[in-house]
């Protein structure tokens, strides 16, 4: 299973999202390792997105239940989600902690083999 979600980056975050991003894949790789393997997350990529509105961020994961996995990880307590969400709330405005209702999309279309 697949999800796809955009999240608005807040003015001004966008150099923010641009290091969590680099701290993420850098120096607290093993701990993210981690956390995705114990929410069964197979593949995890987040993209930047310039718009005329502003920036966003694109958010791509698979797992056998991403919006399951997603919401153990919001549920969790363990210091890497903690401060992976608490980035989050202040980048996108978002609290992963207390998802908001609709935050998953409706998937409209699919095509592939």
């Amino acid at each position: 299973m697949e999800l796809s979600l955009a999240l608005p980056v807040l003015p001004g975050k966008r150099t923010a999202f641009e290091e969590l991003a680099r701290t993420v894949a850098g120096p607290r790789r093993k701990e993210f390792d981690d956390s995705e393997r114990k929410f069964k997350i197979r593949k995890e990529c987040w993209f930047l997105q310039s718009t005329p509105q502003g920036d966003l961020c694109i958010f791509y994961a698979e797992a056998d239940d991403v919006p399951k996995s997603v919401m153990e990880w919001a549920a969790s307590k363990d210091p890497i989600d903690v401060w992976v969400k608490a980035q989050f709330k202040e980048i996108t405005g978002i609290d992963f902690s207390n998802l908001p209702p609709g935050v998953f999309p409706t998937e409209l279309l699919r095509y592939g083999y």
